[in-house]
């Protein structure tokens, strides 16, 4: 028996850690209130303005393994970073360091 309410809790921490040290690192502003009643696991995460996301997607999948859903809505470009009960924290720290190492490569024009 898993604990649900407990588990999303802790991926909802572990999402927010995430989301916190990529927004601050990269100086974006967040894009919802960070409660449950806006998101439980499925994290949106602001990339700066010029972040080629296509070249992202491609250096995470290739390199890393990581498939990162991103959108462009009116402008503002996000990533939706998922967090489910067979996360490990070490691979949330991949991602995040992995965005850090390659996103200033990954920018447009």
């Amino acid at each position: 028996q898993h604990d649900w309410p407990a588990v999303r809790q802790r991926c909802h921490s572990m999402a927010l850690a995430a989301k916190h040290t990529l927004e601050q690192h990269f100086d974006t502003e967040m894009i919802c209130p960070e409660t449950f009643e806006w998101f439980s696991q499925l994290c949106p995460i602001r990339l700066p303005d010029a972040t080629d996301m296509g070249k992202l997607g491609q250096i995470l999948r290739e390199q890393y393994q990581i498939e990162m859903p991103m959108i462009n809505f009116r402008g503002i470009k996000i990533a939706r970073l998922s967090v489910q009960i067979y996360t490990a924290q070490e691979e949330i720290d991949a991602f995040v360091d992995a965005v850090i190492k390659h996103l200033p490569a990954c920018q447009e024009g």
